[in-house]
């Protein structure tokens, strides 16, 4: 599975910070028309951040999940977040200039040809 293979690549650099970086258990297969390539680097692209940005014991969670005729991919963390006011400008060059977060420039060209939705959302979560 691509996103087991892509926590273990990523496991080294959440262990230096003590981070619990777990994928949740899938409840069925979730296909994803899309180059292995393409996936394997949003993934990366995703969890970087969540690392970067979450503090030290904190935690990550990898969820993927299909409902319909749609395939989910979610990365939750116990990180710092965006404020309210950020999130319409979150794939601005100047946020990421400020922040160095997602490397949004990227993301998007990776999920706009899958006609993807990139969401963002911030608020105290319990993991």
């Amino acid at each position: 599975m691509l996103s087991a293979e892509v926590v273990q690549s990523v496991k080294p650099l959440a262990d230096t910070k003590r981070l619990a970086l777990e994928i949740l258990p899938i409840d069925k297969p979730a296909p994803v028309w899309a180059r292995h390539s393409d996936l394997k680097k949003l993934i990366v692209i995703l969890l970087d951040n969540a690392i970067k940005y979450t503090p030290e014991g904190g935690r990550i969670e990898v969820r993927i999940s299909h409902f319909s005729d749609q395939s989910f991919l979610e990365v939750r963390d116990t990180g710092i977040g965006i404020t309210e006011e950020e999130i319409p400008h979150i794939f601005e060059r100047s946020i990421g200039q400020i922040r160095d977060g997602l490397a949004k420039p990227v993301v998007l060209a990776l999920v706009s040809p899958l006609r993807g939705l990139l969401r963002t959302i911030t608020r105290p979560i319990l993991l």
